[in-house]
């Protein structure tokens, strides 16, 4: 299964400074990000990146559940930001889930709520 959520993110530092990504795969997932580096010139500036989970579908007996956890590092060698990824599957079908700060959005809904 595949999900790509599209992300923006504003620098709030002054000055100019570039970011690079180190990613933690939850087991049985793959996360890309495109593009790995980010470079802002200015605070206040925004950009976005894509991230594309393909995670492989595992047989879970019916009634329970398998989570998984990995995270985005982004980081400029003195500051890091870091998102979770879950992915968990119920019952033998796999919902992929991204977690931003204290948010959870499945899947299904990601397209449209994360502009």
């Amino acid at each position: 299964m595949e999900v790509v959520v599209t992300r923006t993110v504003t620098h709030v530092s002054e000055g100019a400074s570039s970011y690079g990504v180190t990613v933690t795969n939850p087991k049985g997932a793959v996360v890309t990000v495109d593009p790995p580096k980010m470079y802002f010139l200015n605070k206040g500036q925004t950009q976005s990146y894509a991230v594309q989970i393909l995670a492989e579908k595992v047989a879970v007996p019916l009634m329970n559940m398998v989570t998984e956890l990995g995270k985005l590092s982004w980081t400029d060698g003195k500051h890091q930001v870091t998102s979770p990824v879950y992915s968990f599957q119920v019952g033998g079908s796999l919902v992929p889930t991204w977690k931003f700060s204290s948010r959870t959005i499945p899947a299904a809904h990601m397209s449209s709520a994360i502009n």
